[in-house]
């Protein structure tokens, strides 16, 4: 048995050298430049997405201050024009009100003249009436 290591071992050497090489130029230098870039590429879209989630953020935020304002506005709207209507509303009922009780009072006014007319008339007719009865009365009494 030989202990000591023949020209073999240094032609070993020699290829493991040139594969560890052709290796590392070929293969793993390559893949660890795509991998960095990989990597950077990602860094860069996640720095993206964060900023893009941070406008978004503050999209969200000024869309909900701007709905809030939004909605107050209306609410205030919504207040002045019940407030308008119910005025507007509250004057037509009172100038109803005003013409129906000026209708009422003269309707009133009406048929009291029509009343105190008729009464006339039937006091005089009643007086002619009677002025009648009489004299047919004492026709009746003379004749007998």
């Amino acid at each position: 048995m030989h202990l000591l290591p023949d020209i073999s071992i240094v032609y070993m050497w020699c290829i493991f050298i040139i594969s560890l090489v052709t290796l590392h130029f070929l293969v793993f230098k390559p893949t660890l430049k795509i991998l960095t870039e990989r990597s950077a590429h990602t860094d860069d879209l996640e720095k993206k997405a964060e900023d893009f989630l941070s406008q978004a953020k503050t999209k969200e935020e000024k869309y909900n201050k701007r709905m809030e304002e939004t909605a107050l506005q209306g609410k205030n709207l919504r207040e002045r024009v019940l407030k308008s209507a119910t005025a507007s509303r509250n004057q037509i009922i009172d100038k109803a009100r005003q013409q129906a009780a000026a209708h009422l009072s003269e309707s009133r006014r009406v048929c009291e003249d029509q009343t105190d007319k008729a009464r006339t008339q039937l006091e005089s007719n009643a007086t002619v009436l009677a002025n009648e009865i009489y004299e047919k009365l004492l026709e009746n009494n003379r004749d007998e």
